[in-house]
């Protein structure tokens, strides 16, 4: 799928190629949690899969996903999921709602450096943030169909579209 998204350009490993590891049992009891601490829950998994024998920091992606709860989606995280803006050494993405596949890609968007597909409709009022209904960073991941897209100005951010196809329009 992101083969697709990305004009062939970048390509996720498949679910064979991929390591998955845990679920590891951390020192926090996310019920009575009261703020959301993802990078020290992040900290306490890497530890706890370093005790087993794995090495987190041999990877440039990590995905966490974290137990299912109310209690952190909507209380004290808000969110679906959380990624990395661009990456360092390490890509790290926090996913809270584990069946929504677009939550995935869109977390990994944010890894690839993308942000929010906003919108100003009348170019006066405010910018809604993830306005754009039509791309995976907007608000498209919210759709149940599992079609999702990376808009042109995404595209062209991580180019994907060559600058030799595009046009820039000076005026309407």
């Amino acid at each position: 799928m992101f083969a697709n998204l990305s004009f062939l350009n970048q390509e996720l490993p498949t679910a064979a190629q991929v390591d998955v590891f845990g679920p590891f049992k951390i020192p926090i009891y996310f019920e009575a949690e009261s703020t959301c601490r993802s990078e020290e829950w992040a900290w306490h998994a890497m530890a706890a899969a370093n005790a087993s024998g794995v090495n987190l920091l041999n990877y440039r992606h990590v995905m966490f996903v974290l137990p299912a709860s109310e209690h952190i989606q909507r209380r004290i995280c808000k969110w679906n999921g959380l990624g990395n803006m661009g990456c360092g050494f390490m890509c790290k993405t926090w996913i809270t709602n584990c069946d929504q596949l677009g939550v995935y890609v869109h977390e990994l968007g944010h890894n690839v450096g993308f942000r929010h597909a906003n919108v100003n409709w009348d170019f006066k009022g405010p910018v809604v943030e993830y306005g754009d209904p039509t791309a995976i960073m907007g608000n498209k991941w919210f759709s149940n169909t599992n079609v999702f897209y990376f808009n042109a100005a995404h595209r062209i951010q991580a180019g994907w579209i060559p600058q030799h196809k595009t046009l820039q329009v000076a005026q309407s």
